[in-house]
């Protein structure tokens, strides 16, 4: 895609910074961001792109997505204090285990909206609401019992997950909801999962959240569709958008007479193809006719492939011409830790710089010390600027938090 284009900085980048390290493309992620509100502004007058900070929370990047307009969905105090850090306009707070903490956390920096995962968050919201003398919107996340076709460990609104609330505990909620007077519970909430493609789930979702917001007499003003909008790694595709949007809003009309803020919040799809990993070859060795290349990057530095089998394109930076099949390690001790199996690549040899493709989102937000590794550095290009956004771990970094 766009590494022939930048092949010469990114073999620079490996020169200056060292391996592992990750790369990211502001162009491309503002081009991904502005492609979702584009299509989402056709259907939608009112439209909050909520970029979930899960999926890369690196505060350049998000700064970037605040400035063209996006809010920021967050899970943890943490993921809260970058937003609030990175100056987002607007932020949604979820997350199925909030701590008492970090609901006081919120309220007191008057986040614009608080989706609840169960009933007990209600109390603590109306007392630290009350506190900060504020009424505080809120919405309920549904769990729509819909299982969707996506990796197990990603898939959020089915029956057997830990995520959101059943139908006799919505109807609960907005009866308590209406005895609290520093609650303005004006929003509906569900999320399906990660990587889906189909749109006959969404609208399953909607329509059932809709239709027991009816029941429970809730006025809803704001809907939270949630994100998971699928994208391919093989093709660099995601799911029909335009077609996902169009629905929704058909259904919105049908069933809302007035039309509501609605609420996305994609990650993957905004950051995924803005990202690559460079790992130097270190060795290439052959173990009962498989021939290995061993590179300097590791699953703490990019687990997606131990974790959920990911399937990422790589290639060998400057090299074409003959190739053979490779399987791909790293230097952890556990068998997990292969990026890839019997991978075509042009001939490659100790000292070739290797891209991993798309790694912009769930890549650096879910690496590790694992091993005692530091972690490796991140770098933007932005137009023709390479600045470093995070630099490597040392040494003393790994010693920084421990009482020795």
């Amino acid at each position: 895609m766009y590494i022939k284009q930048y092949e010469n900085i990114l073999l620079d980048i490996a020169e200056e910074y060292g391996t592992p390290v990750y790369v990211y493309f502001a162009e491309i992620l503002l081009n991904n961001f502005n492609k979702i509100k584009t299509i989402a502004k056709k259907y939608y007058r009112k439209i909050l792109i909520a970029y979930a900070y899960k999926a890369n929370s690196n505060i350049h990047l998000c700064k970037l997505l605040h400035r063209e307009g996006a809010g920021a969905e967050v899970v943890s105090s943490g993921e809260l204090f970058l937003a609030l850090k990175a100056s987002a306009s607007k932020i949604v707070f979820d997350g199925v285990s909030k701590s008492v903490s970090e609901i006081e956390y919120a309220v007191r920096n008057r986040v614009w909206l608080i989706n609840i995962e169960n009933l007990g968050e209600l109390k603590y919201i109306d007392y630290f609401s009350e506190k900060n003398n504020i009424v505080q919107k809120v919405g309920i996340r549904f769990n729509p019992g819909i299982e969707v076709s996506t990796h197990k460990h990603i898939a959020t609104g089915g029956k057997l997950n830990k995520f959101g609330l059943d139908s006799k505990n919505f109807i609960r909620a907005v009866s308590i909801s209406k005895k609290m007077k520093n609650i303005d519970l004006c929003a509906v909430h569900f999320h399906l999962g990660s990587q889906i493609f189909d749109t006959e789930s969404y609208i399953k979702a909607l329509e059932r959240v809709l239709s027991l917001a009816e029941e429970a007499g809730l006025n809803i003003r704001i809907i939270d569709i949630g994100g998971g909008f699928g994208y391919s790694y093989e093709t660099g595709e995601t799911m029909n958008l335009d077609n996902l949007f169009a629905q929704i809003s058909r259904v919105l009309k049908d069933s809302l007479g007035e039309e509501p803020t609605v609420v996305l919040e994609p990650g993957r799809a905004i950051v995924a193809s803005a990202g690559i990993l460079l790992t130097k070859v270190n060795y290439i060795k052959e173990v009962y006719g498989k021939k290995w290349v061993l590179v300097d990057a590791g699953m703490n530095d990019f687990i997606r492939p131990a974790l959920y089998g990911a399937k990422h394109k790589i290639t060998v930076l400057g090299k074409n011409g003959p190739t053979e099949k490779y399987s791909i390690g790293g230097p952890v001790c556990e068998s997990a830790d292969v990026f890839a199996e019997d991978m075509e690549l042009p001939r490659v040899a100790p000292g070739d710089v290797l891209a991993v493709h798309d790694v912009g989102a769930y890549s650096y937000s879910m690496s590790s010390n694992y091993n005692t590794r530091p972690r490796p550095p991140e770098v933007l290009v932005d137009r023709k600027e390479i600045k470093l956004i995070r630099r490597r771990e040392n040494f003393e970094d790994l010693l920084r938090l421990m009482i020795t």
